[in-house]
């Protein structure tokens, strides 16, 4: 018999190699640019400019994330532009689709940011959005969101989260058993 060394190829694995954060901010550029033709045709400028510009900074940040070293700048672009518009859609435009923007973009948020950020920036978010839909602020800004609409929206956005969260941690615990499992092979 023939002795033959099996060399195992470096197993370190990274969790953007696992269908992440890349691929969640190219569908969320998609869905910006969809809402923007809609709300052309809608006539509605303002909300046009609006995706068109979420789009176009999403597009910037996936070319910074290519490159290694400006990494954590597309990130601090994902989150600054998102989370922006999130509470812009939460707030001066009343519509079915700005809640859904609201839902895509928490779950993109949560996405780019890593595990235990995630967390704390779907609970700030949440928080910001029962003050807003539930509070004498709402008045403010006239809300024409119903008080079961707004608790839908909370509940959708809890769950989602909840989804978001369990996915990231089950990627990291994913990693670490195959870098556990390439130890035990060495």
């Amino acid at each position: 018999m023939d002795n033959i060394d099996y060399k195992i190829p470096d197993t370190a694995v990274k969790e953007d190699s696992l269908f992440t954060a890349p691929v969640t901010v190219m569908v969320q550029t998609a869905i910006a640019i969809s809402f923007a033709f809609y709300y052309y045709f809608a006539g509605e400028i303002e909300l046009v400019s609006l995706y068109l510009g979420v789009g176009s900074v999403l597009l910037l940040s996936l070319a910074f994330y290519g490159i290694s070293k400006l990494s954590h700048i597309a990130v601090f672009l994902v989150v600054i532009t998102l989370s922006l518009s999130f509470l812009y859609s939460l707030t001066l435009s009343f519509n079915a689709l700005s809640l859904a923007w609201c839902l895509s973009s928490l779950r993109t948020l949560m996405e780019v940011c890593r595990r235990p950020k995630n967390l704390q920036l779907a609970f700030t978010l949440l928080g910001i959005t029962t003050v807003i839909l539930f509070s004498e602020l709402a008045e403010l800004i006239s809300s024409p969101y119903s008080t079961a609409e707004s608790l839908q929206f909370i509940f959708l956005s809890s769950i989602c989260s909840i989804f978001v969260f369990e996915a990231s941690a089950s990627r990291s615990k994913y990693r670490d058993n195959v870098e556990f499992l390439a130890l035990q092979v060495e």
